[in-house]
């Protein structure tokens, strides 16, 4: 926490306890206090809120877990699998153990399998002995993000690699937002409206996250990786 972020808060316990002070003095005056009191913590309050990150990322994650916040998820697993067994079998036959509502499972072809559970489509590709999977577009709720990612994606995409002798992991979510929460804190001087493009890319450990004026993309090898950041990211509170 920085010199600036200690004086501020450091004010508003001032306020605070002077607003008791004055409270206990002159009790008949109490709206009158607390009008002129509020008025300078909310001056505080909108400061920290543009002057500092971690307190910025509280009152979004509140917002958003409060008021909701629209998301769309693709989601693409690349498995490179070391033997040539029949995966879409087993798939299939790994998927029934899974906890997933109102299940039903179709092969149109040989090498394709098409689930559909819980208002999610999940395509399963044979590709010449590899497992390619996607999850079509998704709506998520801020609220139901960490539950869906935590239990349901997470927990069959386990059961599935437990069964697979895999060489390889490659993961790719793309979170897509209509008015995508990272623009305030890494843009709060343009306004979102004004913004005509936005690009930034870092790593978090040995995975790839790339923000987007509209969406948020994460790479990962990991599917415990991919949770974690996923809570990180949506829960609009980076590490």
């Amino acid at each position: 926490m920085s010199k600036f972020h200690t004086i501020t808060i450091i004010v508003v316990g001032i306020i605070a306890v002077a607003m008791g002070a004055l409270m206990a003095s002159f009790p008949d005056s109490f709206i009158k206090v607390v009008g002129y009191a509020s008025g300078w913590i909310l001056l505080c309050v909108k400061v920290l809120y543009e002057k500092w990150d971690k307190f910025f990322m509280t009152i979004q994650k509140f917002k958003y877990k409060f008021f909701g916040l629209d998301t769309l998820w693709s989601l693409t697993v690349k498995y490179e699998l070391e033997t040539n067994e029949d995966v879409i079998l087993l798939v299939r036959k790994t998927l029934l153990s899974c906890e997933l509502k109102d299940l039903k499972i179709s092969q149109p072809f040989d090498h394709i399998l098409v689930v559909r559970s819980e208002g999610m489509t999940w395509e399963f590709i044979d590709d010449d002995g590899d497992l390619e999977v996607h999850l079509f577009d998704i709506n998520v709720t801020y609220s139901k993000a960490d539950k869906l990612i935590t239990k349901i994606i997470s927990p069959c995409f386990q059961l599935i690699e437990n069964k697979l002798n895999i060489h390889k992991k490659h993961y790719f979510l793309s979170v897509t937002f209509e008015n995508n929460p990272f623009i305030g804190l890494y843009m709060s001087k343009i306004a979102g409206k004004d913004l005509v493009n936005f690009d930034i890319t870092f790593k978090l450990e040995d995975n790839r996250v790339e923000v987007h004026k509209d969406k948020i993309i994460i790479q990962t090898d990991s599917i415990t990786d991919l949770t974690e950041i996923s809570k990180d990211v949506l829960a609009i509170s980076p590490q």
